[in-house]
């Protein structure tokens, strides 16, 4: 009578991979403080210093974060913040999974360049029997939800080059972080009597 071999589930991340998630959770969860808190959280307001001064002059580049979009009661900036709390979730559960039920290992981490190459950073975790199942339908979750609000937002940004409403300030996304190529002043509330862009159409 022939054995039968039972086969078992593993997933075996790469540093580089989990390294990556420690780090963007924190930067989200940033980001959807800066949201969920506006007013309070923009240029002027109680909590906007120290811990969002950036967003002073990212909200000249990006409306859906600057005053424009909050005086319209645009919904998005918000709705886009809800599932980036469904995201981190996900991609804590995925953490948790991996450092739950996973070991480390020498051997080289999916998705990473060599251990000779990357270091610490190309090895990994393995986790084996029915979690290594979950781990990875967890993660994929979370990159789904990750390409799917990004895919959404370029396209929000797509047509409103289309309608001609970012073509004064295109060049200013890719430079935000240089604080000389923006006025400070622009970071004001714009007055009522100023007119206001629709972003996303």
């Amino acid at each position: 009578m022939a054995s039968t071999k039972q086969s078992t589930w593993v997933h075996k991340p790469s540093n580089l991979t989990l390294m990556w998630i420690l780090i963007s959770v924190p930067l989200v969860t940033w980001d959807n403080g800066y949201v969920f808190l506006r007013p309070h959280s923009m240029p002027g307001g109680s909590v906007h210093r120290p811990v969002w001064v950036p967003y002073a002059l990212y909200g000249t580049v990006d409306y859906m974060y600057g005053w424009p979009a909050y005086d319209r009661n645009d919904g998005f900036p918000n709705a886009q913040a809800v599932l980036n709390v469904v995201e981190s979730a996900l991609l804590l559960w995925y953490l948790w999974i991996v450092y739950k039920y996973g070991s480390p290992s020498d051997g080289q981490g999916r998705g990473a360049p060599k251990p000779e190459k990357l270091g610490w950073l190309g090895k990994g975790r393995v986790v084996r029997g029915r979690m290594a199942g979950v781990a990875p339908l967890v993660g994929h979750a979370s990159a789904v939800m990750t390409f799917s609000k990004t895919a959404l937002y370029c396209k929000c940004r797509c047509f409103d080059l289309m309608f001609g409403r970012l073509l004064g300030r295109m060049w200013l996304s890719l430079v935000w972080l240089c604080p000389a190529q923006v006025e400070e002043g622009k970071a004001r509330r714009p007055r009522s009597s100023e007119p206001v862009e629709h972003l996303c159409l």
